[in-house]
Parts: structure tokens; C-alpha cells; sequence
């Protein structure tokens, strides 16, 4: 993880902070949304949450783990977690957003939607992951 952690800090586009627990990186994208994505340093899990600046009120959120469900490694564990780390902030830098926010019986639900060609596409970080395995 920390392989990454390194190039991702490279990009002049993200700001990323080690706390003392996770690392945090941050992309603002236009309309004053703030993507946080954190990666704890020892537990094989990563959240996003979006605020919306400058309150800072959050608007969306969404995690993912990762356990052995077919013999893997910890090891395998790591570096696939890594690549989808990787690969979810590549999209999100690359893409367009958008909150869309849908009434409900008992009232709303909001979801994120990208675009980086072509239709827009749901993020649910479990759906990206699984796409591309």
C-alpha cells in the first residue's frame, strides 16, 4: 500500500496526508465537492466520503473490505485493495460527477454518479471493484 500512497502523493491533483491511523487523500472536483478517500494502515478496508465545500457537509459515503473468501493470501489481499485504491482514484480524476438525489417513501437518497465518456455510470465502489475482476 505504501507503493501507492507514494505515487498517488505525487499527483499534483490530490493532497494526501498520513494521520495516525490511515492515510487520507483528497480530490476536489468541481462544484465544491471534496472526495476523502481513507486507508487505514492496518485493517484491509477504504471509505469515500464526499463533503461539499465549504461547510463541509458530507454527502455521500461508501467503503469497501476485503477478506479471503477463496483461499487468498493477506498478501493478495493487499495488492488487490492497492490496484482498486489505484484504479477508483484514476476514474475519479479522469471523470465528471454528479450527486443525483432520488425521493424514497420515508424521504431522499443520494447517489454518485461519473461520466468520463459516454453514459453516466453509479459508483458503488463493491459494483467497481467487481467489474473489474
Amino acid at each position: 500500500m505504501k507503493e501507492v500512497i507514494a505515487r498517488l502523493s505525487k499527483n499534483p491533483h490530490l493532497e494526501v496526508v498520513d494521520q495516525a491511523k490511515a492515510w487520507v487523500i483528497r480530490a476536489a472536483k468541481p462544484g465544491g465537492m471534496v472526495f476523502e478517500i481513507t486507508v487505514p494502515h492496518d485493517v484491509l478496508e477504504w471509505f469515500v466520503t464526499i463533503k461539499q465545500a465549504p461547510a463541509g457537509r458530507k454527502i455521500w459515503s461508501d467503503w469497501m473490505d476485503y477478506y479471503a473468501v477463496k483461499g487468498e493470501t493477506e498478501a493478495e489481499l493487499q495488492a488487490d485493495m492497492a490496484r482498486d485504491i489505484e484504479r477508483f482514484v484514476e476514474q475519479l480524476l479522469a471523470a465528471t460527477v454528479r450527486i443525483i438525489e432520488s425521493r424514497m417513501f420515508f424521504g431522499r437518497k443520494k447517489r454518485l454518479e461519473w461520466r468520463t465518456t459516454g453514459d453516466w455510470q453509479r459508483v458503488s465502489i463493491f459494483e467497481t471493484v467487481a467489474k473489474r475482476r
